[in-house]
């Protein structure tokens, strides 16, 4: 404790488990998709998932919700459910999915916002900060989440706001900006070009814009 979900680590496996299989990559990835979502990290209340739990059980979150985990840790779900089809997997999804269009997405300027600190309350606090990579990473999870339960709507999020970093952000000369807050600012960071690269990818491919 305490205890962060290591997307990145559940990636790998479901990869190695597509390629060659096994009943222990399987046992491992279910185990943790479950106690994930059934003990704390996922917030039953009103969807999405909290960052981190203070406990190493998952039963005590850190009720503060960010972008970039809701992104990977729905792409997770996902997969577990194209994986294993077991409902609970998708409707962890599906409700953290709402949670994001609800809370994180503004529907006039088509900015998708840093995070939320705090689960409880009619009136959290939202961080309207955009970073470029966190919402470029949920542009993808939208987009490939539009096609597989087939929710057009979760596409056209994504594409305002990649329309918009593209628009106001990204510069000839000196890259997409790292974030807007409401201007963009900091140009040229790694991490913001190949998130923006990606995503941008996979709306082509979505598209054929």
């Amino acid at each position: 404790e305490p205890k962060y979900p290591m997307v990145s680590s559940l990636q790998v496996l479901f990869t190695a488990f597509a390629e060659a299989g096994g009943a222990d990559l399987l046992e491992v990835l279910t185990r943790t998709l479950n106690v994930m979502g059934s003990r704390g990290l996922f917030d039953s209340a009103e969807g999405g998932f909290f960052r981190y739990c203070d406990t190493a059980s998952w039963s005590r979150p850190h009720t503060e919700k960010m972008c970039d985990e809701n992104a990977g840790l729905i792409g997770a779900y996902l997969d577990g459910w194209l994986l294993t089809r077991e409902e609970a997997y998708r409707d962890w999804a599906v409700r953290s999915l709402d949670w994001v269009l609800r809370t994180l997405c503004d529907e006039r300027s088509g900015r998708i916002f840093h995070g939320q600190a705090g689960g409880e309350g009619d009136s959290p606090w939202i961080d309207r900060t955009q970073y470029t990579a966190s919402a470029s990473k949920m542009c993808s999870t939208l987009l490939r989440a539009s096609a597989i339960l087939s929710r057009k709507e979760l596409a056209e999020v994504a594409i305002r706001c990649l329309e918009g970093i593209v628009q106001r952000g990204l510069d000839p000369e000196r890259g997409v900006a790292h974030y807007f807050d409401p201007e963009p600012q900091g140009y040229g960071l790694a991490r913001s070009q190949v998130y923006l690269m990606r995503s941008l990818l996979d709306a082509y491919e979505y598209t054929g814009r």
